[in-house]
């Protein structure tokens, strides 16, 4: 009587199939960590980017000395105030606060040739906080609020207020003011970004 000899014709090919299951399983799981990973390392950097401001205060038509020089008696002295977002974040809603002597005529929002941009005098209000004049006393202060919507990261985000001022006949008159920006988004150690500026009005004799 001859042998019987059974062959096995699926056992080498189900433990094949099994195999590449755990490695696709195994692959699909690396995938998934490693997505973990970098939504993970995407969170932080978003967590820990911040809005980081750079101001300027400046004289619209000032010389190179910084001083705005005039042949009349009374003039309309525009103000520049620059803003630039040298963060890693956008900032939202940004207060803007200009501060300025309470000696000062209207004073508003204007547009870069002067033009009205919202009635003026109609977001100045006092503050008990005081300026530095040139000679060390301090001047009673208002200030002027502007809110804006957002502050990207490009540069040159300008804005421009004007103000109305006596100029001496001789001599030089020096304006202090103060510009002051918060954002939510700004650094949680910094309450605002803060400069202060005085700018010389002189009389400019035409003859």
């Amino acid at each position: 009587m001859k042998d019987k000899v059974i062959e096995c014709t699926n056992c080498g090919g189900g433990n094949d199939l099994q195999f590449w299951i755990t490695v696709g399983a195994l692959v699909i799981a690396f995938l998934a960590l490693l997505m973990n990973f970098v939504q993970f390392r995407e969170f932080l950097r978003r967590s820990r980017a911040r809005a980081r401001f750079a101001l300027t205060l400046t004289a619209a038509n000032a010389g190179a000395d910084g001083v705005v020089r005039t042949a009349g008696n009374h003039m309309s002295l525009r103000m520049e105030v620059g803003i630039d977002n040298e963060g890693d974040l956008a900032a939202g809603e940004t207060l803007i606060n200009v501060m300025f002597p309470r000696s000062l005529e209207v004073v508003g929002w204007c547009g870069p040739n002067g033009q009205e941009t919202e009635r003026f005098g109609s977001s100045i209000a006092q503050t008990g906080e005081t300026l530095e004049a040139a000679d060390g006393t301090e001047v009673e202060a208002n200030y002027l609020m502007k809110v804006v919507d957002r502050v990207g990261t490009k540069p040159g985000h300008v804005f421009n207020f004007m103000c109305f001022v006596d100029v001496p006949d001789v001599g030089r008159r020096e304006i202090p003011f103060r510009l002051k920006v918060q954002a939510d988004e700004i650094p949680s150690d910094i309450d605002e970004y803060v400069i202060d500026r005085i700018v010389g009005i002189e009389h400019q004799d035409v003859n």
